[in-house]
């Protein structure tokens, strides 16, 4: 796989939503019907775009990458550039353009690092996509944003309390928020997939390697010698039942996140524990053994409550839509509104 690797010049940081209106005083303005926040949440294998205005909200998803376009950024240019302008074309006026990217991002000057599920080395995406846009670009890390989301939209009885936001796709990342603020956003936060099994089936292997989708798939195939579509664990945890190599694949990658949320939970004492990320679409197959595997493990100390997260798999692009809001200066009334029943 090719590496995109650019140059990223240090120069005057970009504004972080959260320096802004985040952390100060609630703005009270409303958008106009045709204003919109264009929110994308780039993910190892689903790029997921909405455009989010006062009058209405549209989604759309599309693989990362296909055959005849390999992931660049390029292709990511072409597909904002393409958003914002089929926005355009419908009355749309585009006010603020939010990417949450996975990876080592730094959110000051909207470049990624590094990421294991892209092949990105030092990428300034905020810098490319400005030059093509005629909007404010802002650049954030995917499970910050998604951890945002839930805190402020997704579970209103923690908003004054701790929430830890486990997203489990293509990679396994966390990140806490406290009073409706994302905590820990320093380059390199929340890379919970790193952490390596000390004992058991999996021991010497990390939770990337064991509770990922891609990991869920890929081990099920090596077991079985089928090939399993690496979207997400789907094929796999819906054989539980009639197939013991998808069984044993299954409890060892709900063991392996048990672990992780063990000395996650050990660390941090959230009220609650959101799980996000492709592998939250297996509901109570993945949620149910998880609460159990965390209360053996935490036996004598209070556990909290383990939950899907309510937006499922969209949580980034709803983070993503609540950052340009903020920045937007628009009440968070006004988003819950424009989401709808059902989404905050």
């Amino acid at each position: 796989m090719k590496v995109t690797r650019l140059s990223v010049q240090r120069g005057p940081r970009r504004a972080l939503a959260d320096s802004e209106p985040v952390t100060g005083p609630a703005p009270a303005t409303t958008p106009s019907d045709d204003d919109a926040v264009l929110a994308i949440d780039v993910g190892g294998t689903l790029i997921r775009t909405a455009v989010v205005g006062g009058g209405h909200v549209s989604t759309h998803r599309q693989p990362t990458t296909t055959p005849s376009e390999p992931w660049s950024v390029d292709r990511l240019v072409q597909i904002v550039a393409d958003l914002h302008d089929a926005a355009c074309a419908d009355g749309v006026n585009p006010t603020q353009l939010v990417v949450a990217v996975p990876g080592q991002v730094d959110e000051f000057h909207g470049a990624v690092q590094y990421s294991s599920t892209l092949p990105w080395h030092d990428v300034p995406v905020a810098d490319a996509l400005a030059a093509h846009l005629p909007v404010p670009v802002t650049v954030r890390h995917a499970a910050r944003v998604a951890a945002l989301a839930e805190a402020n939209l997704g579970a209103p009885d923690v908003v004054a309390g701790t929430l830890l936001y486990v997203s489990v796709g293509t990679a396994v990342v966390a990140a806490g928020a406290q009073s409706g603020l994302v905590v820990a956003d320093h380059v390199g936060a929340g890379d919970l997939g790193r952490m390596r099994i000390r004992s058991g089936p999996g021991v010497g292997r990390t939770l990337d390697d064991l509770a990922s989708t891609a990991a869920i798939a890929r081990r099920y195939a090596d077991a079985t010698g089928t090939v399993v579509e690496p979207i997400d664990a789907e094929a796999v945890y819906r054989a539980v039942e009639a197939d013991p190599a998808a069984r044993t694949v299954w409890n060892e990658a709900v063991d392996a996140l048990a672990d992780g949320l063990e000395w996650s939970i050990l660390l941090f004492a959230p009220r609650l524990v959101v799980i996000g990320g492709g592998l939250v679409n297996a509901g109570d197959d993945l949620i149910v053994p998880l609460r159990a595997g965390v209360a053996r493990r935490l036996e004598g100390r209070a556990t909290p409550d383990i939950r899907a997260a309510t937006f499922g798999d969209d949580a980034g692009w709803v983070g993503a839509a609540l950052t340009g809001w903020r920045k937007a200066g628009w009440s968070l009334e006004s988003l819950r509104a424009a989401l709808g029943p059902g989404r905050g």
